[in-house]
C-alpha cells in the first residue's frame, strides 16, 4: 500500500516524517537521529487523539469531503432551463459563494450536480467564474423534479450525508442535527 509524506519535521541532529496510508488508516513514523532510524505505525484515530507530530496536517488531509451542490434554488435564485436566457444574471444566495469557496479553500472537493442541460455548459461556466466560485467538476442533467417526482433518494456504498436547501436557509457552517432515514435492514 502507498504512503503519502504528509509532514515533515527537522530537528538539531534529527528528523521525523509523517506518512499517511492511501486508504487513510495507518500512520507511519519515520525518526532518524544521527545514523540510527526507527519506523512507528499507528492507528489513525490513536494518533489524532494524541496529538502526536503533525497530527494538524493528518486531519487536513483525511477530512475531505466532496460536497455536491445543485445550482438553480441552491447556489443561486432558481431558474428553469426553458428561461437559459436568464441563467447569466442569476442572483446568488446570501453567502453561498463565500460558503462554497472557504469549502474549496480548506481541501474539499466541490462538484455542481445540475439539472442544467449540458447546451447551458458555457453559461453556467461564465456565471460561476464571474461569481469568483472555486469548483473541480460540473454535472449536467440531473433528473428535475417535478409533477409525480417530488424527491431524490440517493443510495451510494459510501457514507453519505445530505442537505436540504429551503429559501428561508441561512450559507454558512453547517451544524448538526438528528433526523430520521431510511437504511436497508440487515
Amino acid at each position: 500500500m502507498e504512503e503519502i509524506l504528509i509532514y515533515t519535521q527537522h530537528y538539531a541532529n534529527s528528523i521525523t516524517e509523517v506518512y499517511l496510508t492511501e486508504d487513510n488508516k495507518t500512520v507511519i513514523q519515520k525518526k532518524c537521529l544521527y545514523s540510527s532510524c526507527g519506523e512507528y505505525r499507528y492507528d489513525i484515530e490513536e494518533y489524532l487523539e494524541k496529538k502526536m507530530v503533525g497530527y494538524r496536517q493528518i486531519r487536513k488531509q483525511v477530512n475531505k469531503t466532496n460536497y455536491v451542490l445543485d445550482i438553480d434554488g441552491t447556489l443561486c435564485e432558481n431558474i428553469p432551463n426553458e428561461q437559459f436566457d436568464r441563467m447569466c444574471e442569476a442572483k446568488p444566495h446570501h453567502n453561498a459563494i463565500e460558503t462554497i469557496n472557504k469549502w474549496y479553500e480548506e481541501g474539499n472537493i466541490i462538484t455542481f450536480f445540475t439539472s442544467r442541460k449540458e447546451e447551458h455548459r458555457e453559461i453556467t461556466e461564465q456565471w460561476l467564474r464571474d461569481n469568483e466560485v472555486r469548483w473541480h467538476h460540473i454535472i449536467f442533467g440531473k433528473p428535475r423534479i417535478h409533477e409525480d417526482v417530488t424527491a431524490y433518494h440517493y443510495i451510494d456504498n459510501h457514507k453519505v450525508r445530505a442537505t436540504r436547501y429551503k429559501e428561508d436557509s441561512v450559507w454558512g457552517e453547517l451544524v448538526s442535527a438528528t433526523k430520521e432515514i431510511k437504511v436497508f435492514p440487515k
